[in-house]
């Protein structure tokens, strides 16, 4: 039956699609770190019920994108995409069979991320959780079909680059500006101002775009799964790089942001496209090792290696789709592989601390990486043919070697120039919160004997809303004023406690330089803060036992008037059979600290009064402040019931005043601890 043929699109500039798709990937990459937080509510039922729930929110995008790409063929132009792509089956209506992404699709799709983002932020308890489970798997659907629209255009791969690297690149952006505290947790203006601001420009983005269609239809969108996982955890993450390298959060977002604007740029001018496949291939993993294996600057230029050569595997695994269109099965198989490909290594990442895989779990990232660079590196570049068989001509494959429109290429080198700048006011500015000058302390301030103490616990962040609220944490140390606080479980870039850092946003928020201790990982650990000086830091590796997470202890003095105060953060095993393994960490830590004056050791023990590890630090000298001046029937965990005392501060060449259990049961699953100490520099006898 003769058919009339469809009026082409319009044209339309590159800007607005890869404007899109960078929003949707900032929008993507704040809902996968979002995840975290409400997946560590389903620990409480257990490791099982956590999995089942991550895997049945990680499937959900294909149920959601096929929904969309229906409706989307319901729109006038919705379905000329359908009829005019690229490997649609001669003699077979594609409209009836294999209907298309178009504009249309992406445009129901953040609706729907845009509803879901400011319902989730505006709500709490079950509704919350509920609500943020569907707005990832929103969030992942909206990106795959933007992805699967921007890259199927003639200069697809190109445009596709450079939005996700501008939407890696903002993401980075608003870590940095706001200490490493994503705003989707925070209320007021600020916090509504950044969710109001991406959800509008996404929406009128999608809007603008609407009518267009891709020219080809691509298969191997399902490796944007594997590129979002390490882009979530490692390349996209500033918490991470900063703490895994040691630095400044400044620095480790603006490497990161070069990195993003030189692919961009380097692509865009067809200048990376000429390196060689398996180079490449081999650059991915191989940076993966030296991120997690090497330590300082060599962790920095990694993941600066490691930032284009995720980009080029990505697309080198896309392809036309040579026997036609994504049907609507494939839609749904292929958001929900994008889905699962990016949360099943990041949980199985993060359950080797509560289930060990008995190897080191930074070897399931290096597979990640090898099997994306894998995916495209025998695969020849797409280039401009088309196949003899079809009855009409049709438009030039996108393909990889051809340069970015001007358009593209000037935001990408404009990309470039921000993460130069960026770099450069990172390592421009200070290293961290300076301590207080003798100019700024109260007359008796410097040379007080007394110092108030804090000591928690703070679950990596994760309240019980659930959510990440730093700010009630920072108010509840405030309303204090101490001069030294004791942190356990600090996360710094840990997906599941929402990739904060926690260290470095408490030590802006309450102006107290930090020290860290990395425990189960260089992203989880021990923090001492401080109002005053703190000198001779010391780590202590703890031994591991029966794990399932390597412990540590962070040690430093500090001057309380004439006296010096050795002051150490501890966290011990947690498993109630894990006495041994806590008896051998205890008989660690007093050696590797011999008493010689006032010391402090505060910190999460997981024993109770009684057990053979209270009666070890008491055979070693200590006393329990609880004990002493508290109540000791007052219970620490978990927070809001609690049953168990396993929180301790205890001193030896010390005396204690005012303590207390603190009030704040939402912050974390503990409750805090705070005494005033007073040092005698005398160790007992």
């Amino acid at each position: 039956m003769p058919t009339t043929p469809l009026a082409p699109s319009r044209p339309l500039s590159s800007l607005p699609r890869v404007l899109l798709l960078a929003t949707l990937t900032v929008l993507t990459l704040e809902q996968v770190r979002a995840s975290g937080p409400l997946l560590s509510r389903s620990f409480d039922a257990g490791t099982t019920n956590a999995a089942l729930t991550a895997f049945v929110t990680y499937a959900l995008p294909g149920l959601l994108a096929t929904a969309f790409v229906l409706f989307g063929r319901r729109r006038p132009g919705g379905d000329a995409g359908a009829q005019t792509v690229r490997g649609t089956r001669p003699g077979r209506e594609a409209l009836g069979d294999r209907p298309a992404v178009t504009g249309f699709s992406v445009l129901y799709a953040v609706v729907d991320l845009a509803a879901a983002r400011v319902a989730m932020q505006a709500t709490d308890g079950d509704a919350r959780f509920w609500i943020g489970l569907v707005a990832v798997g929103l969030a992942i659907a909206a990106l795959t079909l933007g992805v699967a629209l921007v890259a199927g255009q003639d200069q697809g791969p190109v445009e596709t680059i450079v939005g996700l690297s501008l939407g890696t690149a903002v993401a980075l952006v608003c870590q940095w500006v706001l200490s490493g505290w994503d705003a989707l947790w925070r209320g007021g203006p600020l916090g509504w101002t950044h969710t109001l601001v991406l959800v509008v420009v996404a929406l009128g983005l999608a809007w603008v775009t609407r009518r267009s269609r891709p020219q080809v239809q691509l298969r191997g969108l399902g490796w944007l799964g594997p590129w979002l996982a390490l882009s979530a955890m490692i390349l996209a993450n500033a918490p991470f790089l900063a703490s895994q390298a040691s630095t400044t959060l400044a620095i480790a977002a603006g490497s990161l942001i070069l990195a993003a604007g030189a692919t961009a740029a380097l692509l865009a001018r067809g200048i990376l496209a000429r390196v060689p496949g398996p180079v490449l291939a081999l650059a991915l993993p191989v940076a993966v090792v030296g991120i997690f294996w090497l330590s300082g600057p060599a962790v920095l230029l990694a993941a600066v290696v490691a930032v284009p050569a995720a980009a080029v595997a990505l697309v080198r695994a896309l392809r036309p789709a040579v026997t036609g269109a994504p049907s609507v099965r494939r839609t749904a198989g292929v958001a929900s592989i994008v889905g699962l490909g990016t949360i099943v290594p990041l949980l199985v990442y993060q359950l080797d601390y509560d289930v060990p895989l008995h190897v080191p779990n930074a070897l399931v990232l290096v597979v990640l990486a090898a099997l994306t660079a894998a995916a495209g590196w025998r695969r020849a570049l797409p280039s401009a043919e088309t196949r003899p068989e079809l009855e009409q001509p049709q438009p030039a494959v996108a393909n990889l070697r051809a340069h970015g429109d001007g358009v593209t290429r000037r935001l990408a080198e404009a990309l470039a120039l921000v993460g130069i700048a960026a770099l450069g006011i990172g390592i421009a500015l200070p290293a961290s919160v300076p301590y207080p000058s003798a100019a700024t302390l109260a007359p008796d301030q410097a040379d007080r004997t007394t110092i108030r103490l804090v000591s928690w616990n703070l679950h990596y962040g994760v309240a019980s809303g659930p959510g990440v609220d730093l700010d009630q944490v920072a108010r509840t140390i405030e309303a204090e004023h101490p001069d030294l606080v004791t942190l356990q479980e600090v996360e710094r870039g840990w997906i599941l406690g929402g990739g904060a850092d926690m260290a470095t946003y408490l030590s802006n928020r309450l102006g107290m330089p930090f020290v860290y201790a990395p425990a189960a990982d260089r992203q989880f650990g021990n923090v001492i803060l401080s109002t005053r000086p703190l000198t001779e830091v010391a780590i202590h590796a703890l031994p591991y036992g029966d794990g399932p997470q390597q412990r540590s202890a962070i040690s430093a003095t500090v001057d309380a008037g004439a006296v010096r105060l050795r002051i150490t953060s501890v966290h011990l095993q947690h498993r109630a059979d894990n006495t041994p393994t806590r008896q051998k960490q205890i008989a660690e830590l007093v050696r590797a600290e011999p008493l010689s004056g006032s010391a402090v050791v505060a910190g999460d023990f997981n024993a109770d009064p009684g057990w053979p590890e209270i009666g070890a630090m008491t055979a070693a000298g200590y006393q329990s402040a609880q004990d002493a001046v508290g109540d000791p029937t007052g219970l620490t965990s978990p927070a809001e019931a609690p049953v168990e005392r396993i929180d301790w501060i205890f001193g030896a060449g010390v005396s204690w005043t005012d303590f207390k259990i603190l009030g704040d049961a939402h912050s974390s699953d503990h409750r805090g601890l705070a005494v005033t100490v007073t040092a005698s520099g005398v160790a007992p006898g």
